[in-house]
């Protein structure tokens, strides 16, 4: 039996595949660099863009494509996911923002797009994605770094983390929806997708309530601040906005002769909440109340930053600079050297989880440098 022609060595389309491999590549590269440039413009946070391993479609996966399909396709330029680009959205809700986007910025073929999402009945769970076939648009082919992609089309896929997972198993399973399995099994895929799907809007929502919990922790701070409980997000707001925390970072800055930086660092924040809980400080009102009558005192102990023999026994490399909100670590040391040395040595086991050894060192100095500013004040 011999070969179609659509799928011998010779075939016209897999000749012009060849003849065009290198254009096509290239076209790939510029438009996941073009599809990111626009997406981090936007401000839209992705988990990731991902092209194919090897840029475009290899011509083992085209030749199987033609030998199942080989009345479809009369040229290369029929077959549209030569090129192929994957969007990958932390949340459900961005998977349609990332699709408005790409209709602004490309010029979409309509006809063999597709939302996969569409597909399923109301009743159905399973795959879920958005998959636009696109070319550039003509204003774009103006520009001589493009202009050479102007007859090329590529395939965007669009969707969720989680979305994702869902089609990455079901391929490496290699199940299809209407596939012949057993009732039970198709059952156990479709609660699977129908968790997903769950999962999804669960963690939209969960995005949203944060969003308006920033917007508000402000105003509660201000005028209820016994209500607010400490978390990294109020924390946060309260560093940031705090005069007196601020007053004290910038103190502390200045004795230090360290810059000061603008934002807080995230992980120091976590800590701050942890070792603030640790002390018995729950709410803002407690900090708040606690540190107006300690700034001196935080001061003081804060000044050890600048001694030459802290770092030596931190046995550390310091910042170069003083973090945003640091006064309150050395408020929460202060809180702990009231307690005497063996409770500032229970303080540093809790701030490294009690699995590494305390250098005793660090613990006395902090004592004995509290005695001293007690003395001076």
């Amino acid at each position: 039996m011999t070969n179609s022609p659509t799928t011998t060595p010779s075939s016209p389309i897999l000749q012009e595949y060849r003849d065009q491999e290198r254009l096509l590549k290239l076209f790939a590269k510029k438009l996941g660099s073009l599809l990111s440039e626009l997406i981090d413009h936007s401000g839209i946070r992705i988990h990731s863009i991902g092209l194919r391993p090897d840029l475009i479609k290899s011509e083992a996966s085209l030749r199987t494509k033609l030998e199942k399909e080989n009345s479809k396709y009369s040229t290369l330029g029929d077959i549209t996911d030569i090129v192929g680009i994957r969007v990958i959205t932390f949340f459900e809700e961005d998977v349609d923002v990332i699709g408005d986007l790409i209709q602004r910025e490309f010029n979409i073929d309509r006809g063999n797009s597709v939302d996969k999402r569409k597909q399923l009945e109301v009743d159905q769970f399973g795959y879920l994605s958005l998959h636009f076939i696109i070319s550039l648009s003509e204003e774009r082919c103006k520009l001589g770094e493009y202009e050479s992609f102007k007859t090329l089309k590529a395939e965007i896929q669009v969707r969720s983390v989680l979305q994702h997972a869902w089609a990455e198993i079901e391929h490496d399973i290699g199940y299809k929806p209407g596939s012949s399995l057993p009732p039970e099994l198709k059952r156990s895929f479709s609660r699977i997708a129908g968790l997903l799907e769950i999962a999804d809007l669960e963690f939209s929502r969960i995005r949203n309530a944060i969003t308006v919990y920033e917007k508000g922790i402000g105003t509660s701070i201000a005028t209820n601040p016994a209500t607010v409980e400490i978390n990294v997000l109020s924390l946060k707001e309260y560093v940031l906005n705090n005069d007196l925390v601020r007053a004290l970072d910038q103190e502390i800055s200045t004795i230090c002769q360290l810059p000061l930086a603008e934002q807080p660092d995230g992980t120091l924040i976590e800590q701050q909440v942890l070792d603030l809980n640790f002390l018995g400080l729950l709410t803002i009102f407690d900090l708040n109340s606690e540190l107006e009558k300690s700034c001196t005192e935080v001061v003081g102990l804060a000044t050890l930053r600048a001694d030459p023999t802290f770092k030596s026994t931190v046995g550390e490399n310091l910042n170069p600079f003083i973090l945003r909100g640091l006064s309150l670590s050395w408020f929460g040391f202060l809180l702990a050297a009231r307690k005497g040395l063996s409770y500032i040595e229970r303080y540093l086991h809790h701030q490294n989880d009690d699995d590494r050894v305390i250098n005793p060192s660090l613990a006395l100095m902090l004592h004995n440098w509290h005695e001293k500013v007690i003395k001076k004040h």
